[in-house]
């Protein structure tokens, strides 16, 4: 008996395995030879090639920066490293004005996509103040196109996401009245882009307050899920001060429900990511201790939360110690516990080993919030992390800044044997192998009659996931077409165990 699956990339969760307070596999600073350099890197990914991609801000040339392109106010800082972090290409991307980079994420054609605010004109007419960017570059850099978008006032677009269509929905803020249902003060902004850039639609959401956008994720159902701050005290479930803001909006990009986090201080920086049922975890930072929080260490605290799919609060923890603490990234761990890195300057309270005046901080957590473990990074200077990934061997890729001059690159080792066979008794074989359209899955299921099915990218991101009720010897076909060439864990796990599969996509 054959079944066919339509494979389509709606979820992206980050999802790894990685050991106990894991030790530095390789770590590099990226520092520059001309007088008043800067670098700082603001987000990092693996790449299908099994290499890495950073992005930041960077100012001057010489040393690891780039020799060209650099104009005086600041540029888009793009670097792309091997897996054993030497860089293959670095490069500027710019205009006259400041120029801002915010994330970045790999296109099925092998290129990046890059979001940020400029006040360049640069792809396009500024149309006042910062406007929002989105930049398309292919495997080696070369620009593809890049557009602006916005209005008259401030406007930048933080985070982005791609549809299965091709097209790509963005998340961010503004203050431009141009903005449909746009409130007067800062706005929430999300919009829709097509594959090559044409806005689609733009829209405003918020009340009297400040209002963001700073994460964005795809639902099962095709909507999402977008994290960030508010102060405006119309939010429902405001709390006092700034609140973590949390939606749900529609494919139309119409609010379908939305609430906060939080408690009578102030919470901000949320990120969001969906676990496979459907729940939310966030992650920011909080002052409270009352409302949704409790268990305050001091000053600002690493703060976990988490949702029902209607964003009401099943649990709310808060990690630090007596001085500055902020989540900047949350990923979901293969047991089912979530990642958490950080920033801390504290000293005490959960943290045991501050290094310098400012370290990363990576903690693991259980599926309920509680600390497995917690590791600081970094030396006796200021080293931050602004954003981190899962990495194809367990391990975690780490994106900063070190003496707030030098871009900050850091791999923490993983451990690649937690992603294979758990259960020898279940047989599974994936052909062909590598494979370009269709991936045939054989299993052999003559006791167990009920199981899961995931496809993991080389990140650890669950990009499918299907449960099943299966025959013995089930034959399934999985469409893989739209998938970026590269390497692939599918994953089968039944009440007989779990088996992982490494498969390659090659056109």
């Amino acid at each position: 008996m054959k079944k066919q699956f339509i494979f389509t990339a709606a979820i992206l969760l980050s999802v790894g395995t990685v050991i106990a307070q894991p030790p530095i596999h390789w770590e590099k600073a990226f520092y520059g030879t001309s007088t008043s350099y800067s670098a700082a890197y603001i987000d990092v990914i693996q790449t299908s090639d099994g290499g890495f991609l950073a992005v930041g801000n960077g100012k001057g040339t010489g040393g690891d920066l780039p020799n060209g392109g650099y104009l005086d106010k600041g540029d888009v800082l793009i670097t792309k490293m091997n897996a054993s972090g030497a860089t293959q290409w670095t490069k500027y991307w710019g205009g006259a004005q400041e120029d801002f980079v915010s994330s970045v994420l790999q296109t099925p054609d092998g290129g990046y996509i890059l979001t940020g605010r400029t006040k360049s004109t640069i792809g396009g007419t500024n149309n006042g103040g910062y406007d929002g960017f989105v930049l398309k570059i292919d495997a080696t850099g070369t620009i593809e196109w890049n557009k602006l978008y916005g209005g008259s006032l401030d406007d930048q677009i933080n985070a982005i996401c791609r549809n299965p269509d091709g097209s790509f929905v963005f998340v961010g803020k503004s203050k431009s009245p141009e903005i449909d249902g746009a409130h007067g003060n800062e706005d929430l902004w999300v919009g829709k882009i097509s594959e090559t850039g044409t806005l689609l639609w733009s829209k405003a959401k918020g009340y009297s307050g400040y209002d963001e956008g700073t994460s964005i994720a795809i639902a099962s159902d095709g909507s999402y899920i977008v994290a960030g701050t508010t102060t405006s005290t119309s939010a429902t479930n405001h709390h006092g001060g700034s609140d973590i803001w949390l939606l749900k909006i529609s494919t139309s990009g119409a609010i379908s429900w939305q609430t906060c986090i939080g408690g009578s201080g102030s919470e901000s920086f949320g990120k969001a990511i969906i676990a496979n049922d459907g729940s939310i975890i966030v992650t920011g930072s909080s002052t409270s201790n009352n409302g949704d929080v409790s268990g305050q260490h001091g000053d600002a605290d690493v703060l976990l939360a988490k949702t029902d799919n209607m964003g009401n609060v099943l649990f709310a923890k808060l990690f630090g110690g007596s001085d500055g603490d902020i989540g900047m990234g949350i990923a979901l761990a293969e047991d089912g516990g979530y990642f958490i890195g950080a920033r801390t300057k504290s000293s005490d309270g959960d943290i045991t080993n501050l290094i310098g005046s400012y370290d990363a901080w990576v903690i693991k957590t259980s599926s309920a919030g509680l600390m497995k473990w917690q590791k600081t990074y970094g030396g006796a200077g200021i080293d931050l992390i602004n954003n981190f990934s899962i990495t194809n061997d367990g391990g975690l890729i780490l994106a900063g800044q070190q003496t707030n001059k030098d871009g900050w690159i850091l791999k923490l080792k993983g451990n690649t044997t937690n992603i294979n066979d758990i259960s020898n008794e279940l047989k599974v074989s994936v052909y062909p192998n590598p494979t370009s359209q269709i991936l045939n899955v054989l299993m052999d299921w003559s006791q167990a009659k009920k199981g899961n099915l995931q496809i993991l990218d080389i990140n650890g991101r669950v990009l499918h996931n299907q449960s099943l009720e299966v025959s013995n010897n089930l034959d399934l076909q999985l469409d893989i077409s739209n998938l970026i060439p590269g390497s692939y864990y599918l994953k089968i796990s039944t009440e007989k165990g779990q088996k992982s599969n490494m498969f390659q996509v090659l056109r």
